[in-house]
């Protein structure tokens, strides 16, 4: 043992003789917020960080991984997959470069009979190099067959609704649709704000019924310049359900 070593995870030594045989002591728990249904969960994610100083930590739930700020704790929204026959979510949150610095849990969803199929489209980013994560806002919007926009003027549809807008770094923005109507949807990512010629690399997931994730990316140097238009700054993409 010398102090400076690594610690090996598991074995119960403390190799950096720092009195402790982990680094980092992440304990991370799984919630069902009241009134989920459909084929989607919405579940808070909160982990507990021992060294306070850590100030991010990386959030991945079915191996897609997002950065969250952390000082000691971590709450964080996520959305479950919940298809037909069930499915058990991973989720595992780490610290970078903490070989013990992590830990991980599953969450498994059986949706109830009859739930209708659904469309769920997930937005994450990262941050400016230059910037925080108080200055880099990109905004998911989705338009539904017949043209109806939800974005974060206007959450709702019928039957479609986004979680949140998430001014303020990183994501996620969720669309869900549990009865989603076929038709085309066009599917728009833009940089609202921030966004410096140093990049914000953004990634969007699309979930249809249950078929697996198709994932986009793409990168923003600069903010949007139209608020009804997709031009500077906005990536579009479309999904057709039948």
């Amino acid at each position: 043992m010398n102090p400076g070593a690594s610690e090996i995870c598991g074995n119960e030594v403390d190799e950096d003789c720092d009195g402790s045989a982990t680094d980092a002591n992440l304990d991370v728990s799984v919630n069902v917020a009241d009134g989920s249904s459909g084929r989607d969960r919405v579940v808070t994610v909160t982990g507990s960080i021992s060294d306070a100083s850590v100030s991010e930590a990386t959030l991945s739930v079915n191996n897609t991984s997002q950065t969250v700020t952390a000082s000691g704790s971590v709450s964080e929204q996520q959305i479950m997959r919940c298809p037909a026959g069930g499915y058990e979510n991973t989720i595992k949150l780490s610290v970078s470069g903490r070989n013990c610095g992590y830990d991980s849990t599953t969450y498994t969803c059986t949706p109830a009979a009859g739930e209708a199929s659904d469309l769920w489209v997930r937005l994450t980013w990262d941050n400016t190099s230059s910037g925080s994560a108080s200055t880099t806002d990109i905004d998911l919007h989705v338009f539904e067959p017949g043209n109806e926009q939800v974005y974060f003027m206007d959450k709702t549809s019928d039957n479609g609704e986004l979680d949140v807008d998430d001014t303020n770094g990183y994501g996620p923005e969720n669309y869900t649709n549990t009865d989603a109507s076929a038709g085309t949807y066009t599917i728009w990512v833009k940089c609202y704000r921030g966004c410096d010629t140093e990049g914000t690399s953004y990634t969007l997931s699309v979930t249809r019924g249950n078929e697996s994730a198709t994932e986009y990316t793409g990168t923003f140097t600069t903010r949007s310049t139209s608020t009804s238009e997709c031009s500077t700054a906005c990536d579009e993409r479309t999904v057709t359900l039948y």
